[in-house]
């Protein structure tokens, strides 16, 4: 039985009065839409506890007199409304002053976003000056218009993302967001009750995840420039979503030796002609995430696309990856030219190519707007191992700048929370940081559009029905280390009743003999909520099953798969190990008959797995069984999964891992990097972290050898990958908790056992339920080894030496020679 202590938490606060109004503009246009809103005020003197929340479906960027605030909201669902609260007390001054906000909703359904049909701003500032307390709200006092340069006869960037972005100088408002801008041929906005045309209407919340933080990223050199003759193809709404990309990477490329010089914090392009334009390819020294921002002095009309990617190819970005066109364009007029797309997007290489001009062109300005979240990334890790140290930062920093206003699979193709990403990373981030608002926010928001049936989307926020059925299990598991990572059981009204439905969803799909079993994968119809329906999600059909990318064709193609048919192992040993987290979440929250029921039924189906499908001739399980007949398909991830659910013998289990890792044998499906989140676990389970850290060495120093600067999707790094995937960052967590040891203050017991006869000297700090804890050893001159620390204020712990057979009581600082 496990106990799960209480330990305080962030909830999401609800806004007490939210603003009464929302406001927009020619509420009958269909498709995307973007608007532009300013509401001046007159402040009096000095300026106190100035606030301003903001709401704006899908998204807002936000300047006050000029200067850019910050863009939002969080990712949410339909009916929730997560405000920003943005402390504006340093930004106003006395006299006038002008809030100004770009709002844009897609108005289809993303793989982040569902749209209600009724978009737009809501807001309320208040603040006081010498002249007492004030507040501002969205009315018809504010200013709209739909001059704002977007067009958005363009196609959609990739099946999961909204529309390429368009923009036309000659459409634009230059200067708007300035105090001085004269907005008097704006209209008035149409003004909405707050929620009005939701069906149920909105609830307001404060923002439940961290606010990003940005920094501006200048290009680290320029890497080649090339002149372009081909005439620029026109886009439109119903091309494929790789044509613009496509175009770009095809360009023939002729060598334009001096054209362009540095100028301070852009460059000059000279000689332009409306049949000869210019490629400039950028380096910005590493992968990040945010926005590029542009400053041009144009001599004439002409058009720039805007190129990027995580990968270049003799230094040209690779802007169309898996169909996915990563390019904008920018349909530029004669005079000054300020840019900031709307979306954020991740890149390393960016590409400028300029066509249609005459004369020179002054790029004034080229810079990149990194976005993270605003947290203290204190937790760390050092050792004598260089290699090691590479391989920990770029874990850390792929899953610093992967997360952004939600956790992301990755911030460039799909943008989207998944739910078997999702939860490790944000347990790692709480170690990272000791901050568990992306968990939390995710472990609720996983299960409210759950469908009728108990199964829930494998990406919560997403347009698209549908379910990963491993991971509809793997929202069980996480909720039960939430709720024992931090004893938040405030939370768990709502949460409980639905993981008990997400389970009984695998108790009416059993047939006579208790086993699941069908066709898999299953329906690859997707069935996409582009207005909001409150009946939804309807899953049905639109089920399949991920365990790990080998046999699915999206990643590793050439790689043996696992065998999804029939009755399949690795989902039956994951039932069994969300049966115990349910039967954890039961005990904690008091439900002790309906915890035995869960446990009985894990205990049964855990022999029933054994007995049916592990074959002890080669000492492995094998992936299922078919119409009677055990396959031949054997895969890491269904045995180590096994394991973990407790299904082998220590012994045994052992034995299988080695089986499996030292065999060179190609017709085993093996691990991912996102499998290997639990395949490290086991192998330290077994006694076997020295056999994790060579691992841990071979596959992520393949990362460090390429001179990546996070880590790919897959070992493969191909073309098909995702450069930035925080599910693949698992040693940031891995080094701290089982190699530093620090993992053992997450138990009851708080036993911290540092593997100091892997590495002469180590030194680390994590967060756990209790606060930051940290460690160092090193071998002095007689062959022993010191071991001191810190412990958080009223936190006692043992510590012990690698063969367990001496330990000692430590609290507070600590140190201890161990001979």
């Amino acid at each position: 039985m496990s106990t799960i202590l209480a330990r305080k938490t962030s909830v999401p606060e609800a806004l007490s009065t939210p603003p009464a109004c929302r406001i927009w503009l020619f509420d009958d246009r269909p498709g995307p839409q973007t608007r532009l809103f300013r509401r001046a005020l007159e402040v009096r003197g000095r300026v106190v506890n100035a606030n301003l929340e903001l709401f704006a479906e899908r998204r807002y960027l936000l300047w006050v007199n000029g200067v850019f605030i910050a863009a939002g909201p969080a990712a949410h669902h339909p009916e929730i409304a997560p405000f920003d609260v943005h402390d504006l007390t340093a930004r106003l001054r006395p006299g006038r002053n002008v809030l100004a906000v770009l709002v844009h909703t897609d108005a289809m359904g993303v793989h982040q976003h569902v749209p209600t049909a009724a978009p737009g701003l809501t807001a309320r500032l208040t603040w006081s000056d010498d002249a007492g307390e004030h507040a501002v709200e969205t009315d018809d006092a504010w200013r709209a218009t739909d001059r704002t340069g977007w067009a958005w006869s363009t196609p959609k960037r990739g099946w999961a993302l909204p529309p390429i972005e368009r923009f036309r100088m000659a459409d634009a408002s230059p200067g708007w967001q300035r105090a001085e801008y004269d907005d008097r041929a704006w209209s008035a906005p149409s003004v909405h009750a707050f929620g009005a045309g939701v069906s149920g209407g909105l609830t307001a919340v404060r923002r439940p995840t961290p606010m990003l933080r940005s920094r501006p990223v200048t290009p680290t050199r320029v890497v080649r420039c090339d002149a372009v003759r081909e005439p620029v193809v026109g886009i439109n709404a119903g091309d494929g979503t790789g044509m613009l990309g496509e175009s770009i990477v095809g360009l023939t490329r002729e060598p334009a030796d001096g054209v362009l010089s540095r100028a301070n914090q852009g460059f000059v392009i000279r000689g332009l002609t409306a049949s000869r334009g210019v490629a400039v390819d950028l380096d910005l020294g590493a992968f990040y995430v945010g926005q590029p921002r542009l400053a041009v002095a144009c001599p004439s009309a002409g058009t720039i696309d805007v190129a990027w990617s995580e990968q270049a190819v003799d230094g040209i970005a690779v802007c169309v990856r898996k169909g996915v066109s990563y390019v904008d364009r920018i349909e530029a007029e004669r005079g000054e030219l300020e840019w900031r797309p709307i979306n954020f997007t991740g890149m390393r290489f960016l590409t400028l190519v300029f066509r249609g001009f005459t004369g020179d062109v002054a790029v004034t300005h080229v810079a990149f707007e990194a976005t993270e979240p605003d947290l203290d990334w204190a937790a760390s890790f050092t050792c004598n191992d260089d290699r090691l140290n590479a391989i920990w930062d770029v874990c850390a920093r792929t899953i610093r700048v992967g997360t952004q206003d939600a956790l992301m699979d990755c911030p460039t193709r799909e943008q989207a929370t998944y739910v078997g990403d999702g939860l490790p990373v944000a347990k790692w981030i709480a170690r990272l940081t000791g901050d568990t608002r992306f968990w939390r926010d995710l472990v609720v928001e996983q299960f409210r559009r759950q469908a009728a049936n108990g199964l829930i989307k494998g990406t919560p926020y997403s347009a698209f029905d549908g379910t990963l059925l491993d991971y509809v299990l793997i929202a069980v598991i996480g909720t039960r280390d939430y709720l024992s990572w931090t004893g938040d059981r405030a939370t768990f009204g709502d949460v409980l009743p639905a993981a008990r439905r997400a389970i009984g969803w695998f108790d009416t799909h059993r047939d006579a003999d208790g086993w699941l079993s069908w066709r898999w994968p299953g329906d690859a119809q997707r069935d996409v909520e582009h207005v909001f329906d409150p009946a939804r999600p309807r899953i049905e059909s639109s089920i399949n099953l991920f365990i790990d990318h080998p046999g699915l064709g999206w990643h590793n193609p050439d790689d043996a798969g696992i065998d999804r048919r029939g009755i399949n192992a690795a989902i039956h040993v994951l039932l069994v190990m969300a049966r115990e987290a349910l039967a954890d979440i039961e005990d904690t929250l008091g439900d002790r008959q309906r915890a035995f029921a869960q446990r009985a039924e894990a205990d049964r189906l855990r022999r029933a797995i054994i007995e049916r499908l592990f074959d002890p001739r080669l000492g492995v399980f094998v992936d299922g069984e078919l119409d009677g007949r055990r396959l031949d398909q054997i895969s890491e991830q269904a045995n180590t999964w096994a394991i973990l659910a407790g299904c082998l013998s220590r012994e045994d289990a052992a034995d299988t891992l080695d089986r499996l890792l030292s065999r060179d044998d190609s017709a085993i499906a093996r691990s991912g990097y996102y499998f290997w989140i639990y395949q490290l676990r086991a192998l330290s389970s077994v006694g076997r972290t020295d056999l994790a850290l060579r691992w841990i060495e071979r596959l992520w120093g393949r990362v460090i050898d390429s001179g990546s600067t996070t880590v790919w999707e897959t070992p493969a790094g191909d073309d098909l990958d995702s450069y930035c995937h925080p599910w693949s960052a698992a040693p940031a967590s891995y080094l701290l908790t089982d190699v530093l040891g620090l993992g053992g203050l997450e138990t009851d017991d708080k036993v911290i056992r540092p593997r100091y006869d892997l590495l002469s000297e180590a030194s680390g700090s994590m967060f756990t339920r209790d606060g930051r804890c940290a460690i160092h050893w090193r071998r002095d001159d007689d062959g022993g080894v010191i071991i001191e620390g810190e412990l958080p204020s009223g936190v006692r712990a043992t510590v012990q030496s690698v063969d367990g057979n001496h330990s000692t009581a430590i609290d507070n600082v600590w140190r201890w020679r161990f001979a």
